[in-house]
């Protein structure tokens, strides 16, 4: 009787333990999801940056284009002439702009597998 009793307590008690490894488990993340997650954050964030700089580069467009069109009574034809027409400092930030937005766009593209 009592060897029945002992292994009726061992397998309870290998049974409770089996049932705490599993939930265990189960709640904690595996290294696959949590990269999965990680790379839907980077791109989020990554075209979040790009949206970002590429309203900075619309703003600076607008707002020589329209300088452009005060001098000028036309609108500009191309980039070229936009940026033709800035003064050194604004062509530089649109120059850097232009850069961080392809930097972005090269870091999206090799995220996304493309």
């Amino acid at each position: 009787m009592k060897r029945i009793v002992a292994a009726l307590s061992l397998f309870m008690m290998l049974a409770g333990v089996g049932g705490v490894l599993l939930k265990v488990n189960s709640n904690v993340a595996r290294a696959s999801d949590v990269a999965a997650v990680s790379a839907r954050v980077e791109t989020h964030i990554l075209e979040d940056e790009l949206r970002t700089i590429t309203n900075k580069m619309w703003a600076i467009e607008d707002r020589w284009t329209g300088e452009f069109f005060k001098r000028h009574e036309r609108y500009p034809e191309n980039l070229i002439e936009l940026l033709a027409s800035m003064p050194q400092e604004h062509r530089d930030t649109y120059r850097e702009l232009e850069k961080r937005k392809a930097a972005v766009e090269a870091k999206l593209k090799k995220l996304r597998g493309d």
